[in-house]
């Protein structure tokens, strides 16, 4: 089956830039950028972060890569590692709020610096989106900051916004009116939930935020309402196989269950997933054809935030290498 997966093509709609390397090459760039740089100590060979430690192991990784030469080395070989490959498409998540914490510095300086390096970088063909998440505990006006960066840099490939979501602060600030000057100023919103967050809660930021995408939303199979709200906003799923503990969502009752579902590396340095591995899995774990492999490559793409001309480009092309469809 491995041969059967590996000339796929790979489209990645959500990669942390903070757990995009290895730790070996995140000690490297980390280090030997000036009088600016702290040291790093030293990371396991891979961090398979439980329930609760995914978000504390991303923001430790931007603490050590938030200097400004850092970063952007960080940026030059995240780029130079995913192009020449099978990945057409690749859409990378940053913490302009971790990161400008941690450097001591205002988030547009971390949009400047992650910007700048990706327009210099030698990506190749490789398609390239930039989503800024906010973490969870953001206020509205932190949430309108990062969007009015978003908006000011979507020439520079800013393509999205994700806001993390916790129990507490779904349910304490609203986030509403920001979310739809995203969607007027045209960003995708993403959600991007935990196996922390309760079912309750995705339906309820669901129902008053209507994402486009929400990330690791298995756990609405169990829940009615919550699954109806999935459904009436018509957000893609973007599920990591080998997420938190090893855990494995259930792919085949979400696609059952008429979700529109893709598949994401998510933190490849921290959990030692890729792409191809993802096909692999849901192959080999849950028999999925290879007419089914397709049709999540080709989700993948269609559920792309490229703008109208690239987007329509790029799934004619899959269209006729995936299925034969003649190349308009």
């Amino acid at each position: 089956m491995r041969q059967d997966t590996q000339d796929l093509p790979q489209i990645d709609l959500y990669r942390w830039l903070e757990g995009a390397l290895d730790p070996s090459a995140l000690a490297e760039l980390a280090g030997g950028g000036g009088s600016s740089d702290r040291p790093s100590p030293p990371e396991p060979a891979f961090v398979r972060p439980d329930e609760t430690s995914f978000i504390p192991a991303l923001k430790a990784r931007a603490r050590r890569i938030a200097p400004i030469p850092a970063l952007r080395r960080v940026v030059e070989r995240v780029l130079e590692e995913a192009s020449g490959g099978s990945l057409r498409r690749v859409e990378l998540v940053f913490s302009p709020a971790w990161l400008a914490a941690a450097g001591g510095y205002e988030q547009a300086a971390a949009f400047e610096a992650v910007l700048s390096a990706s327009a210099g970088a030698d990506s190749g063909e490789l398609s390239i989106g930039w989503i800024a998440a906010v973490p969870a505990e953001a206020s509205a006006s932190e949430l309108e900051t990062t969007i009015a960066l978003c908006t000011r840099h979507r020439a520079a490939g800013m393509v999205a916004v994700s806001l993390q979501l916790d129990d507490v602060t779904i349910h304490r600030v609203d986030y509403r009116q920001a979310i739809s000057g995203a969607k007027e100023a045209g960003l995708g919103v993403v959600l991007e939930t935990s196996a922390v967050t309760t079912a309750a809660s995705v339906a309820d930021a669901l129902e008053s935020l209507m994402p486009d995408r929400v990330v690791e939303g298995s756990r609405v199979l169990a829940d009615l309402r919550a699954l109806s709200a999935v459904k009436a906003s018509r957000a893609t799923m973007l599920t990591c196989l080998t997420g938190g503990e090893g855990r494995v969502p259930d792919l085949p009752a979400m696609i059952q269950a008429g979700l529109q579902v893709v598949l994401i590396t998510w933190a490849p340095g921290l959990m030692g997933t890729s792409m191809e591995m993802a096909y692999q899995l849901a192959s080999e774990s849950f028999g999925l054809s290879r007419e089914s492999l397709k049709g999540l490559a080709m989700a993948a793409a269609q559920s792309s935030f490229m703008d109208r001309r690239p987007k329509r480009k790029l799934e004619r092309e899959l269209e006729a290498e995936l299925f034969g469809f003649p190349a308009a």
